[in-house]
């Protein structure tokens, strides 16, 4: 868990290679409707960037291998209000899996 919302979150180590598949999740309390930027970071420095509206009071999903497919990636999520991020990761065909809250810097 986390204890509160915030509007940066890094999700890091995360990959869409090697049969794994990655999610980006995120939370918004809120209660009115804000713009969630996702920034992939690659690794050979670049970045692919996407902007989505998550409602209110509501929880959006991203699958990352869609958007970045077959590399490892690292995630910043930048928030206009303050919202939760999480990232889901699954291997094996769904066999296995793991979820863990981002990191964030007040």
């Amino acid at each position: 868990g986390t204890p509160m919302p915030m509007p940066p979150w890094y999700l890091a180590e995360g990959t869409t290679a090697w049969g794994f598949e990655e999610w980006v999740l995120v939370q918004n309390p809120n209660d009115s409707a804000c713009e969630v930027a996702l920034s992939f970071m690659l690794p050979d420095g670049s970045q692919a960037r996407h902007v989505f509206e998550v409602g209110a009071k509501s929880r959006f999903t991203v699958r990352v291998n869609d958007l970045v497919p077959d590399s490892d990636v690292s995630v910043e999520v930048e928030a206009g209000l303050p919202v939760i991020a999480e990232r889901a990761m699954y291997w094996g065909g769904r066999g296995g899996g793991h979820c863990t809250v981002g990191a964030w810097s007040p």
